[in-house]
């Protein structure tokens, strides 16, 4: 098989986790740090975890797969790949570091 097909099927799988974490992570920085119940934002991290725990063989394999098929797939594809790693890993230092 083609691997830009498997890797373009690879992005779609990712897509979904990915608007998981757009979700949680919108309600988590609409709000000021101050007003959080922490209950709540504490759910909520719990929440991107899980996200993140269940997906990370989807988005850490797309990067590798591009890391393995480097010579068969275009610059355009490589930067695809990355993108749901760096979404995720971007996301967490956000929710770490606040």
């Amino acid at each position: 098989m083609n691997p830009r097909v498997i890797l373009y099927i690879g992005i779609v799988i990712a897509f979904f986790p990915m608007v998981g974490m757009w979700q949680y992570m919108s309600v988590i920085l609409a709000v000021p740090v101050e007003s959080h119940d922490p209950e709540m934002l504490r759910k909520l991290v719990e929440r991107v975890a899980m996200l993140g725990m269940y997906s990370w063989p989807v988005w850490l394999g797309l990067a590798g797969f591009s890391v393995f098929r480097w010579h068969d797939l275009k610059v355009l594809d490589r930067s695809l790949a990355w993108v749901p790693m760096v979404i995720f890993l971007s996301c967490y230092a956000v929710i770490f570091l606040r």
